[in-house]
């Protein structure tokens, strides 16, 4: 094959699961799968901080070992905070790799615990846009520019569908990705039986440990079983978002806590449950209003903090004082200063005391609380809660 092409840097877009780490290993080890020199590759990875613990053994096991081996650069970068003026940290920048820094900096986990909320399931995928793919590109344009590079993405020979998506955004702004596994009719098959045969062990697929996208199947269910804190992290942020809204599971159709016991995964419950007990808590107001459909707004505000015990007792004692019941949908105990009658008409409001951790932060958009009275005094489409 022909090399070099005018010697443009190659980065392969490195997100240690089963694809790309399949692309990675034939394209060094394999010179007919190339056209390029291997000084001229560049491993990049974005560390989300939630990888799972498994992924990190796999990679230090197998693939550290080739990339020294052959002199193989490798970055490790990260999210320094929630905005994009925080940047980027670099955690790792050698040709003689020997750890995977999956902890990062700013974790995925952190921000949701802030927020109270899981991820979301929609086609643009925020988080991974957010932790890797916006992190990915920072580095790329710091250090070398987009137009002087080539870049290698590790998307299968099933899922031509990515690449159409891709396309779409192309931005014109140097080379079009490149497809190794797509050009060599490689899918997700051949790409777990290459591994095996090449290490001997089954690789396993790179994710959070909490991703939405994993839908509780029972690989996921046995990986908890494997590494119970990862389990009890995905059952902490689910346990706060349902707080703030209890539909809020973690699985569209499951609650991950649900699984997890069915399981008899105890080791993860118990970890769960210490982790909440040794934590700050708070009471606060809830408020949400949904305009139309699949849109909708919500503030939170904290009133008083303390132990999960004492805000618990503080809400007894509101109940008492507002003549309204306790609920414990979602698990935690609340009082709804105003709920939706289940036939309500968009828009729709709702008003909530309830007890969370204290990772929850208040929050809201600057135009909240005129939304929040234009449509909360037309009184005919609510009811308080009795």
């Amino acid at each position: 094959m022909h090399r070099n092409r005018g010697k443009r840097t190659v980065i392969l877009s490195y997100g240690l699961g089963t694809h790309s780490t399949a692309a990675a290993v034939n394209l060094i080890e394999n010179e007919k799968a190339r056209d390029f020199d291997l000084d001229q590759l560049i491993l990049l990875t974005a560390m989300t901080g939630d990888e799972w613990k498994s992924s990190k053994m796999l990679v230090e096991a197998h693939v550290l070992p080739i990339l020294r081996a052959n002199s193989i650069r490798y970055v490790q970068v990260a999210r320094c905070g929630a905005r994009q003026a925080d940047g980027i940290r670099v955690l790792s920048d050698t040709r003689e790799p020997h750890e995977l820094h999956i902890e990062g900096v700013y974790k995925l986990s952190d921000e949701l615990k802030r927020a109270g909320t899981v991820p979301t399931v929609c086609g643009t995928r925020r988080c991974s846009l957010k932790f890797k793919g916006w992190v990915l590109n920072q580095w790329i344009e710091q250090r070398l520019g987009k137009e002087n590079i080539r870049q290698i993405i590790g998307f299968h020979a099933d899922e031509g569908y990515r690449v159409e998506r891709e396309q779409r955004y192309y931005s014109g702004v140097g080379l079009p990705n490149e497809h190794p596994l797509i050009q060599w009719g490689w899918n997700d098959e051949t790409c777990f039986n290459f591994l095996r045969a090449r290490f001997g062990v089954a690789w396993k697929k790179s994710c959070c440990s909490f991703c939405v996208f994993s839908n509780g199947k029972p690989e996921v269910i046995e990986r908890f079983r494997e590494e119970p804190e990862a389990a009890a992290e995905a059952i902490v942020l689910e346990r706060t978002a349902l707080a703030l809204n209890p539909r809020m599971t973690l699985y569209s159709r499951r609650s991950v806590e649900e699984l997890i016991e069915e399981d008899g995964n105890l080791a993860a419950l118990e970890i769960a449950n210490e982790t909440l007990s040794r934590s700050e808590w708070k009471l606060m107001r809830v408020q949400r209003l949904r305009t139309s459909k699949g849109v909708a707004h919500r503030r939170t505000q904290e009133l008083v903090k303390g132990t999960q015990e004492e805000m618990a007792l503080r809400l007894e004692e509101l109940s008492a004082q507002m003549n309204l019941p306790l609920s414990f949908e979602g698990g935690m105990p609340r009082i709804y200063l105003m709920r939706p009658r289940v036939d309500s008409a968009l828009p729709i409001a709702e008003e909530i005391l309830v007890v969370v951790p204290a990772t929850v932060e208040s929050k809201s958009r600057k135009n909240f609380m005129r939304l929040w009275h234009e449509h909360v005094t037309q009184k005919a489409l609510f009811r308080e809660a009795t």
